[in-house]
């Protein structure tokens, strides 16, 4: 579900042509900056606040969906504060459903995915996201990969969010990959921290059990945010694998914190 567009009298270079949503509409189809990416929506269509729900890499296969439903249950637990909850399929992943998120040539595979490309189109789409539903505050809720994705964000584009919840995070690009094949092209939350904005508001949750993104991963990136005067904080989560965090009370329990220390107005 996409165009090409061309723009008048420059139809002869390469950057003028943009990948868009055929049919954007805001709850299936939402336009990036070259891409049309896919995403499913829930709660309030006047937020207060947006929360930004990024799926993992998904190495295994299959359809990137699995975040749907915590989206939807936190939407429902959070009621009280009128949030719509965008959960957004990344560039070259579908959902499942016969919709797919299209992605620029070479930057489709799911092994070394967090490329400045994609994390762009990413962080487009949620400012188109924003233009659209004009909340008063925007949260990305990030596991695993997405989380990677999240942490990026709020520092590659400050202005994008307010606060990131990031679960089972591989913070540490370079000491996760450690012993790995290497990963080349993705971008290294570490190397953006210095660009995070101080009022940022970012919780690290991994659990206890989990043997993919390491706790240290994530504690320690916090570690770095803290020592820059960012108000962040870790939590290690009992009794927790890698893919089960993200259904953790605790994300619902940080969301809750986070949404109640920013500046909202509730009418």
């Amino acid at each position: 579900m996409r165009k090409i567009l061309f723009l008048p009298f420059l139809f002869l270079s390469i950057s003028c042509q943009a990948l868009t949503c055929d049919k954007e509409d805001f709850s299936i189809y939402i336009s990036g900056k070259n891409e049309c990416l896919v995403m499913k929506k829930f709660g309030s269509d006047n937020p207060k606040v947006i929360l930004i729900w990024l799926h993992g890499d998904i190495s295994s296969g299959g359809p990137a969906n699995y975040h749907f439903r915590d989206a939807n249950i936190a939407t429902s637990k959070l009621k009280d504060f009128s949030p719509l909850s965008a959960a957004l399929v990344r560039p070259g992943y579908n959902d499942g459903s016969w919709h797919t998120s299209s992605v620029a040539e070479g930057h489709g595979a799911r092994h070394d995915h967090y490329t400045k490309v994609n994390i762009t189109e990413v962080a487009s789409a949620i400012d188109n996201l924003k233009s659209y539903y004009k909340p008063q505050k925007t949260i990305l809720i990030g596991h695993s990969g997405g989380a990677a994705y999240a942490a990026n964000i709020i520092g590659m584009f400050p202005d994008t969010a307010q606060g990131a919840v990031l679960v089972s995070c591989p913070c540490d690009l370079k000491a996760w990959r450690s012993g790995r094949h290497p990963w080349t092209a993705s971008e290294d939350p570490t190397k953006w921290i210095s660009f995070i904005k101080s009022t940022t508001q970012v919780v690290a949750l991994t659990g206890d059990g989990d043997t993919n993104t390491l706790p240290k991963l994530a504690e320690s990136y916090v570690a770095q945010l803290v020592q820059r005067g960012i108000q962040a904080e870790f939590t290690l989560l009992s009794s927790t694998p890698h893919n089960g965090a993200l259904a953790s009370n605790d994300v619902i329990s940080s969301l809750s914190k986070m949404i109640g220390k920013m500046e909202i107005e509730f009418k």
